[in-house]
């Protein structure tokens, strides 16, 4: 079998990550709802991680953050070219609900911590299969790896829930 088959993608969804920006620019409101649940950090996408940020920092800003107004923060930002407008109309009109969306930004959560778990695990791997390897050392690192993981799960989505409040 060849390398290329070996490939494996890294967990994500892309209909959770669209949903969740889609729900946003639909219902600003919305946004109240997955506070805490996810952050920039967990999309998968480079793209998605810049509109959340522009849709957040909108209604952080107490402005309305529908597909319009995130294009022109976007473009403002030099963030997304000419198509930004047609990509934001075409998440809203992806998106099945806004009902859903806390569900939808814990799976966006949910599948970041699995990538994460995955870059750790190869970190290990990497540690131990080095010419220089300690035993001691590589279990303490797996330790503290695997706490930080966990942590990192507990906390939620880049303490954005913090932000907001201490705005």
């Amino acid at each position: 079998m060849s390398d290329t088959l070996n490939l494996r993608i890294p967990p994500h969804s892309m209909e959770c990550e669209q949903s969740v920006l889609g729900g946003m620019l639909m219902d600003n409101g919305a946004y109240d709802r997955i506070l805490g649940a996810v952050g920039a950090a967990d999309f998968y996408r480079h793209d998605h991680r810049l509109v959340f940020e522009a849709i957040s920092r909108l209604i952080e800003r107490g402005k309305p953050a529908d597909t319009l107004t995130v294009a022109a923060e976007l473009k403002a930002r030099g963030d997304f070219d000419g198509s930004a407008l047609q990509y934001l109309t075409g998440l809203t009109q992806a998106t099945p609900s806004t009902h859903n969306i806390r569900r939808y930004a814990e799976i966006v959560r949910e599948k970041a911590v699995l990538r994460h778990v995955v870059g750790v695990g190869t970190e290990l791997a990497d540690g131990a299969l080095s010419e220089s390897a300690n035993m001691a050392r590589v279990l303490e690192d797996a330790e503290n790896k695997v706490f930080e993981l966990r942590q990192r799960q507990l906390r939620g989505g880049d303490g954005i829930a913090n932000r907001r409040e201490g705005r």
